[in-house]
């Protein structure tokens, strides 16, 4: 009788205290991100405080894995006030010469650096992360030879325009000796 008295305090004890510690976390990104060699995408991860009476925190993010191929977009620290969510824009990068199949796991750590004094719930200084894998996957066919011939439209398009140009002078210099 005696343990399960003290099993159901334990029990009852984790529902408390996660009720108050558990107002931070982070999200956003789940599972796996795809992306070709060569390839730079921008996803988000969003942080949220949503513990009624939080306080303003700021964090500090570092990508414990991954960092050779993830950064962020606007800098590693992060504001997040009270009962509010922010996002966090991340940068992938894939190297070009990456093989098919390859897989970088990444693991960013939000850690607290300063929080607003005031009112409200105790909040202990926390670390939360986000963990997520980067798989570098085979770019379709077809997309290949839409970027060439886009590559392309692109260069007879400066062409037609240059040429346009010097016809313009041209007749300009033509009309200005006469």
């Amino acid at each position: 009788m005696r343990i399960l008295n003290l099993a159901i305090s334990a029990i009852f004890a984790m529902i408390i205290s996660g009720s108050f510690t558990l107002a931070l976390s982070a999200g956003g990104i789940s599972g796996e991100v795809e992306a070709y060699a060569g390839e730079t995408v921008e996803r988000v991860i969003s942080i949220q405080n949503l513990l009624e009476g939080s306080t303003d925190l700021v964090l500090q993010g570092e990508f414990e894995q991954g960092s050779e191929i993830v950064s962020f977009v606007q800098g590693d620290k992060i504001n997040v006030r009270a009962n509010s969510v922010v996002s966090a824009p991340i940068k992938i990068k894939i190297p070009n010469n990456v093989a098919v199949g390859t897989e970088y796991p990444v693991l960013v750590i939000f850690r607290t650096i300063s929080e607003v004094e005031g009112a409200g719930n105790v909040q202990f200084s926390t670390n939360i992360g986000k963990e997520f894998k980067v798989i570098v996957v085979e770019r379709p066919a077809n997309e290949e030879k839409s970027a060439e011939r886009g590559k392309a439209g692109a260069f007879i398009g400066w062409i037609v325009a240059v040429i346009i140009i010097v016809l313009i002078v041209w007749l300009i210099l033509k009309k200005k000796r006469r």
